[in-house]
């Protein structure tokens, strides 16, 4: 006498699993690098906007840029000048570098990726590094 059982064996179920979680780990990783890499680009176009800001505020002012050091209190000088018309989110000292140089007739302005643990270093006329743990994703000098 034959006995024809309905349903999966133990085997088949474990081998479902096992997919299953390979997927969903894959699935986790791109997700993360997605993340990752949105945040990158965000911050490569708030550098943007802040380059696009000195500009103005340099052909507004005898081709000379601002001379203040730290990131905040430019964003702040550039949104009182109407060079920038908000100050950009998540723009900080952690993760932007503004350095001028010569009285004002150069900048250099750099940014470091998203997993970051020190804000870049810029050495004018043209170098930017140290950023620990990542690598600069935007840099520019004038």
């Amino acid at each position: 006498m034959t006995q024809n059982k309905q349903g999966f064996t133990l085997i088949e179920l474990v081998v479902v699993m096992a997919i299953i979680a390979v997927l969903a780990a894959l699935m986790v990783a791109a997700i993360t690098g997605a993340r990752t890499q949105s945040v990158n680009t965000q911050r490569m176009g708030q550098a943007k906007t802040i380059e696009t800001a000195l500009e103005t505020y340099a052909s507004k002012n005898s081709n000379l840029y601002p001379t203040s050091a730290d990131i905040v209190a430019l964003m702040t000088a550039l949104v009182a000048d109407k060079d920038l018309t908000v100050a950009t989110a998540g723009v900080t000292t952690a993760n932007f570098t503004y350095l001028s140089g010569n009285a004002g007739a150069n900048y250099g302005l750099a940014a470091c990726a998203n997993n970051n643990t020190a804000a870049p270093t810029i050495t004018l006329p043209s170098t930017a590094g140290g950023c620990t743990g990542s690598s600069v994703i935007y840099s520019t000098f004038r």
